[in-house]
């Protein structure tokens, strides 16, 4: 199955979409959180994390994560990688 990437940001953000997406059975997966942990050791600055979901999700995930990152004063138009 193809995977579109919905979103880009900072790990904490990242695994609460995962979080969020899993609750409602979207499977998705982290990319570049192996870096995560060797940055917060070196305290560094958090990378970028990617969050992906199958296409077949990409609705229903972008319709549910639209208003929690609205409410968090969030434009999901500027993270989202269409």
């Amino acid at each position: 199955m193809n995977e579109k990437l919905i979103i880009e940001c900072d790990y904490p953000t990242a695994k609460l979409l995962q979080g969020t997406l899993e609750d409602e059975n979207i499977s998705c997966r982290l990319v570049d959180q192996e870096n995560v942990t060797s940055s917060m050791v070196n305290g560094g600055k958090l990378p970028m994390v990617q969050v992906y979901v199958y296409e077949s999700d990409y609705g229903k995930a972008i319709s549910l994560l639209k208003p929690l990152l609205d409410d968090n004063d969030t434009d999901l138009e500027t993270w989202c990688r269409q």
